[in-house]
């Protein structure tokens, strides 16, 4: 009888895969920090947009003044709503939240009137959010009338 063939990897193949399989993870690693934070900040940038016409929804059923105020993680209330940027899912880590998506508007409340616009204004207000790891921003803009308005990407640091 002959040598019988065997069927299988040797050592040498299996160390040289997984150190292939690696070198692949290694590099496709930062863009999908990339990816996920990008995700996060339109997350984030669509629960404003949701908290926003929640609040010009409410000032219109109650007709009367509803205010939004942004950075804060307080709870609303009928009259007070109440927004903060984050970029991780869970919410129970409050200090978590505003990790990496940072607002950097000037802006901190705005209030609707009864008839849904916004009040002491005479221009659009813009609300920027960043996120420093995707290095993009996303604003969303609020008209005098309470429209939201989604503008061209931005960058930031």
């Amino acid at each position: 009888m002959g040598m019988q063939s065997r069927r299988g990897f040797t050592l040498v193949e299996l160390m040289v895969t997984i150190a292939v399989v690696a070198i692949l993870a290694m590099i496709a690693a930062p863009s999908f920090t990339v990816i996920i934070a990008r995700q996060q900040l339109n997350k984030a940038v669509r629960d404003l947009g949701t908290t926003l016409s929640e609040a010009r929804s409410q000032a219109i059923l109650l007709r009367k003044d509803v205010t939004l105020t942004l950075n804060s993680a307080a709870m609303n209330t009928k009259d007070n709503f109440y927004w903060q940027p984050y970029s991780d899912y869970s919410t129970d880590d409050v200090n978590m939240r505003a990790k990496n998506n940072k607002l950097t508007s000037t802006t901190t409340t705005l209030t609707f009137t009864y008839t849904g616009a916004v009040k002491n204004t005479t221009t659009d207000t813009d609300f920027v959010v960043c996120n420093p790891i995707a290095r993009v921003s996303k604003t969303l803009s609020v008209s005098r009338s309470g429209i939201q308005i989604y503008k061209a990407d931005g960058t930031c640091s």
